[in-house]
């Protein structure tokens, strides 16, 4: 018997395995595109969860990539992340 997937696991479970691959690659060669897509993919992960803690979590981790970002691109306001 086939059990249906939940709806938020499948996609939260792909979004945290696409994380690992991402910053696995960032270790080996780091570059703003991938800290970019690290960052998007934690701000995804936003949507994947209602409990207060970890949506803080991953904002917290969402910041962090897009600051990572931001250092290669050499921008000086960081101030434009917004999660609106």
């Amino acid at each position: 018997m086939n059990m249906p997937l939940s709806r938020p696991d499948w996609q939260r479970d792909c979004l945290l395995a696409s994380i690992k691959e991402l910053v696995a690659y960032y270790q080996v060669s780091p570059s703003a595109c991938l800290a970019l897509q690290i960052s998007r993919n934690y701000r995804l992960l936003l949507t994947q969860d209602d409990r207060v803690s970890i949506k803080t979590l991953w904002q917290s981790y969402a910041r962090g990539w897009w600051d990572v970002y931001c250092r290669h691109r050499n921008l000086k306001q960081r101030t434009a992340f917004s999660f609106s």
